[in-house]
């Protein structure tokens, strides 16, 4: 190492020690300045940091970026505005009353089957799926006796994804054959003005109660609905959350109630509905005049009265002025690509609902086979997600230990039991070629006949009696049918396989 190198690094280090004495000096004697130096170093760091992304910067590119380290219940103090708004664009625009619609009608379809298990057997217990059967197709399990268990799961549903919240409540009855009531309420009834601690033990956020250790026990539910017109406020009472059931869609870590589905798209909406009653509007003014007959000199019209020049269109007018009178038009710019500008902000809409654009606008013009089922399969992948977070475990999972409690109440005990849901059926884009696939995973033991059947809608049990009963029928009337793949091949030749019985009786 050179002279002059070993020079340049005492320096350096001599520099080093005494910066870091003069800073040590500081922290000592001059604590608030050491403490002001030590946080303008962090933010400088942290800027260094953040200047690693892009997203992160306060350019001009960034200025409509608002982010906030806020907590996801922080955000939710608009939660009935975001509600309000979104109802509105329901009852009022197409696309969201489709896009609610579509995904209701997909998540519960005609309704998900309770199945009561025995959990030592595995097995279905005949006589209590009977029970549960008969109160689920009932009108008498809706407290309100409008409808059975299926339209309530569906009312929930399209409460949940509507509205972002869904409550349920059980109200048990005297009757064996009918033991439970549900009572299907929207999550206005949860009163959001409660915040803040309760006493030593509970606080509330939304409306939704805690206990020291952070754990749900309980709701301030509403007597009445808060938008019913009354002249008086309604009053807000503890539930406990043994008695009821909060449906939402839960997208962060903490998060107590839920927003509308394809919020998002909410200004989007509206922005395509504006521009598309604009379009409207600006083709009815182009028809309301066809022409206009002017008498330039006063002698062409002779005893013809003219037409009093008209203050509003009308369509297909053609009216006749007298001299002096004009009317004039100002041309307004044409505005082309309307189309496919109405089809990239549908697209976003269907997006943000995580609906197919197909389904929402019900548009098949671009859709072929491979498409549909790519769309079809992502669509079914949401459902089942959704499922399994929001319907299974919130509303299904509650109605069924409410039953079982209802039950024990007259003396029947389904401690041993289980009950489980089975989901609507899934309708194929084409059976022949999605039945063969289904039939070879059968057959090769990648799943049960009876979990293929399930997810067709239906339950094995039935459909297994429904076969047995049906071969009983057809072989006493000497019917033979393709269909029984025991006495004929898919082609209608007799199956010459014998059973074991048949082959040893043959060696002998």
């Amino acid at each position: 190492m050179s002279r002059i190198a070993r020079a340049a690094q005492f320096a350096t280090s001599a520099f080093a020690q005494g910066a870091g004495a003069l800073q040590e000096a500081q922290r000592l004697f001059a604590p608030e300045a050491y403490l002001r130096a030590q946080t303008a170093r962090y933010r400088g760091d942290l800027l260094k940091a953040q200047m690693g992304y892009d997203a992160a910067g306060g350019g001009r590119r960034n200025k409509y970026l608002h982010g906030r380290s806020t907590s996801a219940n922080a955000e939710l103090h608009v939660i009935s505005r975001l509600r309000d708004n979104h109802r509105e664009l329901v009852r009022n625009n197409p696309y969201a009353s489709s896009a609610i619609r579509v995904l209701t009608n997909n998540l519960i379809g005609s309704g998900l089957l309770p199945r009561v298990i025995c959990r030592e057997k595995g097995e279905l217990d005949e006589a209590l799926q009977k029970v549960i059967t008969e109160w689920a197709n009932s009108p008498k399990c809706d407290f309100d006796s409008t409808g059975n268990l299926y339209s309530l799961q569906s009312l929930a549903a399209r409460s949940a994804l509507e509205s972002g919240d869904a409550l349920i409540m059980p109200v048990f009855t005297k009757s064996k054959k009918n033991p439970l009531q549900l009572r299907v309420l929207e999550g206005d009834y949860l009163d959001h003005t409660k915040n803040g601690q309760i006493d030593t033990n509970r606080y509330a956020v939304l409306g939704v109660v805690f206990n020291k250790s952070h754990q749900r026990i309980g709701y301030y539910i509403y007597n009445r609905h808060p938008g019913d017109g009354a002249t008086s406020l309604p009053e807000s009472k503890f539930v406990s959350a043994e008695h009821c059931a909060h449906i939402f869609e839960r997208l962060r870590p903490g998060q107590v109630r839920g927003v509308p589905r394809g919020v998002a798209a909410m200004t989007r909406i509206r922005s395509l509905d504006d521009y598309q009653d604009a379009r409207l509007e600006a083709a009815k003014a182009a028809a309301c005049l066809v022409g206009a007959v002017v008498d330039v000199d006063g002698s062409a019209l002779g005893d013809i009265e003219p037409d009093i020049l008209p203050e509003k269109l009308e369509p297909g007018m053609f009216p006749i002025l007298a001299a002096g009178q004009d009317i004039r038009f100002n041309t307004p710019p044409s505005v082309s690509g309307h189309a496919a500008y109405v089809t990239v902000e549908q697209q976003s809409i269907s997006i943000a609902y995580g609906v197919p654009y197909e389904l929402l606008t019900n548009n098949m013009a671009e859709a072929n086979y491979s498409s549909a089922r790519i769309s079809q399969q992502e669509f079914t992948r949401n459902l089942e997600t959704t499922r399994k977070t929001m319907i299974e475990p919130l509303l299904n999972e509650r109605i069924g230990d409410w039953f079982k409690a209802a039950m024990a109440l007259h003396g029947v005990d389904m401690s041993c039991m289980r009950i489980e849901w089975t989901p609507p059926r899934r309708s194929l884009l084409d059976p022949s070629r999605e039945v063969r696939p289904l039939v070879e995973e059968v057959r090769a033991g990648v799943k049960s006949l009876s979990t293929a059947i399930r997810e067709s809608g239906r339950e094995p049990s039935d459909v297994f009696a429904e076969i047995r009963q049906e071969r009983e029928m057809l072989k006493d009337m000497g019917i033979i049918l393709t269909s029984n793949a025991g006495q004929t091949t898919d082609y209608g030749q007799a199956n010459t396989i014998k059973d074991d019985q048949g082959l040893a009786e043959d060696r002998e």
